[in-house]
C-alpha cells in the first residue's frame, strides 16, 4: 500500500499552467462544435465571418483594458494583489466586461439553439 500525503498548497505556477490547458482544450472542444453548427446551418462565409468577428471584439477589448487601467487585472494574489476599484480606477470594468464578453454570446448560442 503507498500512502500519498498531500498537505493542499500547489504553485502557483502549477495550478496556472493546468487551467490554461485545462481552458484551452474546452475551448478548442466548444470552438469545433460550434463552428460544425454554424458550417451546417449558415454556410462556410456566414460561420468564418461570426468567427473572425467574435474573436476581433474580444482581442479589441482585451487590447483596450491591457493598455487602460486594468493591467494586472490576471495576476495571482501572491505576486500581485487585485487593486480594488477605490484604489484603481478600471479594476471593475474589467470584471464587468469580462461577464458581457462571456454571458451575452453563451446566452445568444443557448437561445438560438432552441
Amino acid at each position: 500500500m503507498v500512502a500519498v500525503v498531500f498537505d493542499g498548497r500547489l504553485s502557483h505556477r502549477f495550478i496556472a499552467a493546468n487551467m490554461g490547458f485545462d481552458g484551452g482544450v474546452l475551448i478548442a472542444v466548444l470552438t469545433i462544435h460550434l463552428m460544425e453548427s454554424a458550417y451546417d446551418d449558415g454556410g462556410p462565409m456566414v460561420a468564418s465571418m461570426g468567427f473572425l468577428l467574435g474573436a476581433t471584439a474580444f482581442s479589441t477589448i482585451n487590447l483596450r483594458l491591457a493598455q487602460n487601467e486594468a493591467r494586472h487585472r490576471n495576476r495571482c494574489g501572491e505576486c500581485v494583489e487585485q487593486p480594488s476599484e477605490a484604489e484603481h480606477e478600471g479594476s471593475g470594468l474589467a470584471i464587468a466586461v469580462g461577464a458581457a464578453l462571456d454571458g451575452i454570446p453563451e446566452s445568444l448560442v443557448i437561445g438560438l439553439s432552441l
